[in-house]
């Protein structure tokens, strides 16, 4: 796992070996699951090909989705092997990194794990508490857990993905502190489809349960300063006094990002595939004209995490922002500037006497207050919430 320690600046490559799962967890995006699968031959051709590029990044992190990859462990076992035993044969240097929902771990891919281990890790989700990990996720609580010492043994610096929904958006403290308990960081987000009910619910308990359980995490982590923040709280708010005008695009789909669906057609993520928008894409024939939006002359669009793919499921194009998710965005960036502000201000006074050792990280506290002032002049949650739109 040292060597995984290296790959900062890679390329992510995303194979959907398959498009069936043996969950069916109401918030996923992936509404067209079969028992298609992605064949051996056509795997290790894609492989081969990307492996042997003469341009891009030499490291490749190679995402082999789902579906739930481990309900096809042979395949992948014989793919991964594949890639391994020609190592020293391809131009790039790689590893692979299955997501999967940690229901299907045995004694067998345990093993096999362990021998692989430079050159695999898992993903995982836990949504929180049982009930609130369960309401989503078809009560597989147990499951994850009864797996969850192999997966912190053979991968003890990986976290857990949470995902947050209009029932358990009430109780992400708590479930952010009981996955903590488990010796994990979480990795949140609430989800970018509108899910969040009429604009009453949306208003009056999504929102205001969203800023109350924000307020208790800020509290948690201004006392707790060694622990990893979540995402929810790490939002990138020094774009706001940035001079390099950054791009706007938050990931890197179609640049730095590529995959292959069960077919092999190409897409610049695996969210624009069939089995996540029920769309064929095909290149640019398939992108329509951008459609302007609210987002183009927000200021905050910098600091926006979107998904590209998801935008051109339902615009049709991928810079065409959907904005279901603002008023929770606007309400973490409030929440980051808050955190930012308790985490430094034992430092301002360093600060200001220029006593700070560290060039870099005087830089970075000053860009942090800057922005945090800028954001605290601007915001606030009842404005937020007043202004909520579905």
């Amino acid at each position: 796992m040292d060597k995984l320690e290296n790959y900062e600046d890679c390329f992510n490559l995303q194979l959907i070996v398959t498009e069936d799962c043996n969950l069916r967890c109401l918030y996923c995006f992936e509404g067209s699951k079969g028992p298609k699968q992605m064949s051996i031959e056509l795997a290790k051709q894609l492989l081969c090909r990307e492996l042997n590029r003469d341009d891009g990044p030499n490291k490749y992190q190679i995402d082999l989705a789902g579906g739930e990859p481990l309900l096809n462990f042979e395949n992948i076992k014989e793919i991964i092997e594949y890639c391994i035993l020609n190592a020293d044969k391809w131009k790039k240097e790689f590893f692979f990194n299955i997501g999967t929902n940690l229901t299907l771990l045995n004694q067998d891919i345990e093993h096999w794990l362990e021998k692989n281990r430079d050159f695999v890790i898992l993903s995982i989700s836990l949504d929180g508490t049982r009930d609130v990990h369960n309401y989503y996720r078809c009560g597989s609580y147990d499951s994850v857990i009864s797996n969850l010492p192999i997966y912190r043994r053979l991968y003890p610096s990986q976290g857990a993905k949470m995902t947050i929904g209009p029932e358990t958006i009430g109780s992400i403290y708590e479930s952010i502190l009981h996955i903590e308990s488990l010796g994990l960081s979480p990795d949140a987000n609430v989800v970018f489809e509108p899910v969040w009910g009429d604009i009453e619910k949306k208003k009056k308990k999504c929102l205001r349960d969203f800023a109350s359980q924000l307020a208790l995490l800020i509290g948690h982590y201004a006392s707790n300063i060694n622990l990893t923040i979540p995402n929810l709280l790490t939002l990138p708010i020094h774009k706001l006094v940035s001079e390099n005008k950054e791009d706007n695009r938050w990931c890197g789909s179609g640049i730095n990002m590529r995959a292959y669906d069960t077919d092999g057609r190409e897409l610049p993520c695996h969210r624009f595939s069939r089995l996540a928008s029920n769309k064929v894409y095909l290149g640019n024939e398939s992108v329509g004209c951008r459609i302007q939006s609210k987002c183009d002359n927000c200021m905050y669009v910098a600091v926006c995490p979107t998904c590209r793919g998801y935008n051109w499921e339902i615009f049709g194009n991928p810079d065409s922002r959907t904005s279901y998710h603002c008023e929770f965005i606007k309400l973490q960036i409030l929440a980051t500037a808050k955190l930012q502000y308790l985490r430094n201000k034992s430092k301002i006074k360093s600060l200001i006497e220029d006593t700070l050792i560290d060039q870099d990280e005087s830089i970075g506290v000053l860009k942090s207050l800057q922005a945090a002032n800028i954001i605290f002049n601007r915001l606030d949650e009842e404005q937020i919430i007043a202004a909520c739109e579905i």
